[in-house]
């Protein structure tokens, strides 16, 4: 969960933190590292053919596109399972984890970035069938992504999900998003995430179809694309959560 501090600052009242636990930066691990398609001011990194039926758009963490293992996993589901993998820099490389700037960019903003720029790449590039997998801050943009409704939009599934702690900070009404969804949701949750999205819980409560998986300590927050792959237990946490991932995208993507 999302832990939201009010405090004097001249620029904003609204600090971003991180949960306690959770694995800080860790850089880019390497790997392929994509195409780069430019729609405006957006990057765009693509990892698979710029034309395909099957697309899966990847929601970054709050430490960025070259957060950790991010751009690694990108380029796995690609050449295992052959969609097109893209993800988007909505922080134009901007770091939002410098805690006395503003928090990241809400709905407000991205919702241009959703309608104007990535809906008509999508259909421009075949787009058919298209999911979102989302870690951290990228849980908030799969659920948006996935409340507009889009036909194309198969479903989305997060990895120590943040959305509820952004969408109150953002003002706005996590039961009535809900509410938008009709695709399927998974929810790798970790020992931080918010009670709206366990098992049981709002999200199960409002949307027709959830999963959910707990991923207990050392699991914490920021192990799928962060954690410390030395530690066993973490490894066979980021191995699972992969093969979750891989096989959400299967059924929901490439089976359809």
């Amino acid at each position: 969960m999302i832990i939201l501090l009010l405090l004097p600052l001249p620029t904003t009242c609204l600090v971003y933190r991180e949960p306690a636990g959770a694995y800080g930066r860790l850089e880019g691990s390497g790997g392929r590292p994509g195409e780069v398609d430019q729609l405006g001011d957006l990057d765009v990194y693509r990892f698979g053919p710029s034309s395909n039926t099957k697309w899966l758009i990847f929601g970054h963490d709050i430490y960025g596109v070259d957060s950790g293992r991010t751009k690694e996993v990108c380029a796995t589901i690609n050449e295992e399972l052959g969609v097109t993998v893209i993800l988007p820099d909505f922080f134009r490389g901007v770091d939002f984890t410098n805690w006395t700037g503003p928090p990241p960019p809400t709905w407000d903003t991205l919702e241009t970035d959703w309608e104007d720029k990535l809906v008509p790449y999508l259909l421009d590039g075949g787009a058919e069938d298209v999911a979102v997998v989302g870690t951290c801050y990228g849980s908030y943009l799969g659920i948006h992504f996935s409340s507009t409704a889009w036909e194309l939009m198969k479903g989305g599934i997060y990895f120590h999900p943040s959305h509820p702690g952004l969408m109150t900070m953002a003002g706005e009404d996590e039961a009535a998003i809900y509410a938008t969804i009709s695709s399927p949701q998974a929810f790798m949750d970790t020992p931080d995430s918010a009670a709206s999205v366990r098992d049981g819980g709002l999200a199960s409560d409002i949307i027709e179809t959830t999963f959910f998986e707990e991923f207990e300590s050392p699991c914490d927050h920021g192990f799928f694309n962060r954690g410390d792959l030395a530690d066993p237990a973490v490894a066979e946490c980021v191995q699972r959560g992969l093969t979750y991932l891989k096989d959400f995208v299967t059924q929901y993507v490439i089976n359809t």
